[in-house]
């Protein structure tokens, strides 16, 4: 897993999934993660969220970038397993709700 360190301090992982990629930003103990990756890297995303100690507590939430399915795909899962909220921008927030992806053309 490929890391920095702000200067400030915030750690950024990046929590890679063959050509999928997920950011995960640390800092005091609590986390925020970026985007979700895809179903087939559930089970690789959790265990590496665990070894960065994310906890249902700690994970402040979950940031999307945008909601195609390589960046959202596990975000009804990541809310569900670590008790946290899904920050998506307004325009697409309906399709998370929906579990829809939005048709790219």
């Amino acid at each position: 897993m490929k890391q920095w360190t702000t200067k400030g301090g915030q750690v950024i992982s990046r929590i890679s999934h063959g050509m999928y990629n997920c950011f995960l930003v640390s800092c005091r103990g609590r986390h925020l993660l970026v985007d979700a990756c895809r179903k087939g890297s559930w089970k690789n995303l959790c265990r590496e969220l665990d070894e960065q100690g994310v906890s249902g507590g700690s994970l402040a939430g979950l940031v999307l970038t945008h909601t195609h399915y390589d960046h959202a795909e596990n975000a009804a899962a990541i809310k569900e397993r670590y008790n946290t909220k899904i920050i998506v921008h307004q325009k697409e927030a309906d399709y998370v709700r929906k579990g829809e992806n939005p048709v790219i053309h």
